[in-house]
């Protein structure tokens, strides 16, 4: 089993921070896991991702080959990482940030993140 999976955006959204915490929780559950995070030069509003490749041994390539889960928080994440997704992809994305919609073979699930995240609080809970 191999699950690899980007979460992508820009600073200021916790990119970063959800995907440390996706994979602590993969790693308590017994997985393998690979965390690769960047971040542009700005602390807020440059580009930011992190890719998790979650395996059941170490013997295995730790980076991003094709993307099984993308979650796009930014229309340069998306962009970004599109092209990297297959037939099998679920690709997450903000319907408010993102205005190109998947293609049509992969999986898509607009959320509307940074609306609830501007009714609860600041949009970093997005």
């Amino acid at each position: 089993m191999r699950k690899e999976i980007v979460i992508a955006g820009f600073g200021g959204q916790g990119i970063q921070r959800l995907g440390g915490i996706l994979a602590k929780a993969l790693d308590d559950k017994g997985f393998f896991i690979s965390l690769k995070s960047n971040y542009g030069p700005a602390a807020r509003g440059g580009n930011s991702f992190s890719q998790i490749v979650v395996k059941e041994s170490l013997e295995d390539w730790p980076e991003v080959l094709m993307v099984d889960i993308l979650v796009a928080m930014s229309q340069e994440g998306y962009n970004a990482w599109i092209s990297k997704t297959s037939l099998e992809s679920k690709v997450f994305f903000d319907v408010d940030m993102v205005k190109t919609a998947p293609p049509p073979h992969a999986h898509q699930y607009p959320i509307p993140a940074t609306k609830v995240a501007n009714e609860i609080g600041p949009q970093i809970v997005a």
